[in-house]
């Protein structure tokens, strides 16, 4: 699973058509908004990206690290994922993650050292049999966190562009009504529209804290 490549994408469909209300006008006004280019370069979905990003890659640490050093018992593993995931990371956890994975990478060199033995002894033909009962339920452990981390990082994203596109519309919509408009358009159905108030959007979308 490749975690590390995670743009912030709008891949859904855009709304067509917003529609103001409490307008006291004559007439009906119209205006056209590019609802992706005000989503897309604003500063909070540039933060919401980066809280994606440092979502999967810190799942994408534990898979990486695991795919390497596959001796570490269930135990060691388990405490790297959870360590791993946090957020924030108190500095002793990190310290306590540095320490795990240092004592797996010991156990992965006593394994490889085994492996090149001429003639083990019973005892060390029984250690090795050990570590590869480990790398079995290592392997088995990457396939159940490869899926799970899959689907959290989606339904993270999900959530993540959810509140973007909640500020989108809290926008669009603000300047709609400062201007006195009656419909906005998204610009993907009306492309040639006038009343262009895609900057203005954007400009508002940002000042919102």
């Amino acid at each position: 699973m490749n975690l590390k490549s995670l743009g912030w994408v709008v891949a859904f469909a855009l709304l067509a058509v917003f529609v103001g209300g409490g307008f006291d006008t004559a007439g009906t006004k119209i205006g056209v908004v590019d609802i992706a280019k005000v989503f897309n370069n604003s500063d909070y979905a540039a933060k919401q990206d980066d809280l994606l990003k440092a979502y999967g890659e810190s799942r994408s640490s534990v898979l990486d690290f695991l795919s390497t050093y596959q001796v570490g018992t269930a135990a060691q593993a388990t405490r790297i994922r959870d360590l791993s995931v946090e957020n924030p990371q108190p500095d002793a956890d990190k310290n306590e993650l540095d320490r795990v994975k240092k004592e797996v990478m010991a156990q992965d060199a006593a394994y490889k050292t085994l492996l090149t033995k001429q003639n083990p002894t019973s005892a060390e033909v029984q250690q090795i049999n050990d570590f590869n009962g480990r790398v079995q339920a290592t392997q088995g452990l990457l396939k159940d966190w490869s899926t799970q981390f899959e689907d959290d990082v989606n339904n993270y994203k999900e959530k993540l562009r959810a509140a973007t596109m909640d500020r989108v519309q809290t926008a669009i919509k603000g300047v709609g009504v400062k201007g006195g408009y009656t419909i906005l358009f998204s610009a993907d159905a009306a492309p040639f529209g006038a009343n262009d108030l895609t900057d203005d959007a954007l400009k508002s979308m940002n000042a919102q804290k």
